[in-house]
């Protein structure tokens, strides 16, 4: 997991993550047969790691609010089946070395996964102009 998580949400987010994380493996399976390329999108990234804000610190999530919990990122990257390729937008430097620091812990995510500077709004669209969709089918999250 990304050394460096960021704080925003709460019980909600990591239940956010966590339907995410199953549909990607749904959608994996799903194409699985097919002969064609499966690729994940996400454009706002961050660092790949979460633990609560400031809004969640209560006594009644305080189990939760103390862990670090994996982002779309790193459940992205955890997918089985896996994608073919993966492309994590982010703007920040700081979550961009922490999105680097957990790509490189795997060679084979490393191979696969790229990390684009940048504004979400241009770059989805830039990306999605270079990807030959009659034969690749993806995901953004």
């Amino acid at each position: 997991m990304a050394r460096t998580s960021q704080k925003f949400g709460g019980p909600w987010s990591v239940l956010k993550v966590e339907t995410v994380a199953q549909y990607l493996s749904k959608f994996n399976t799903a194409l699985k047969k097919a002969k064609l390329h499966r690729v994940y999108i996400d454009a706002f990234a961050g660092s790949g790691s979460f633990s609560f804000g400031d809004e969640a610190q209560s006594e009644m999530f305080e189990e939760f609010a103390a862990r670090v919990h994996a982002g779309s990122a790193a459940k992205a990257l955890a997918t089985s089946p896996p994608f073919d390729q993966l492309f994590f937008i982010e703007g920040s430097r700081r979550n961009i070395k922490a999105l680097k620091d957990l790509v490189k812990f795997n060679a084979d995510d490393e191979r696969r996964a790229e990390i684009l500077k940048g504004d979400a709004n241009k770059t989805v669209v830039d990306l999605c102009n270079k990807i030959d969709w009659r034969s690749t089918r993806g995901v953004i999250f």
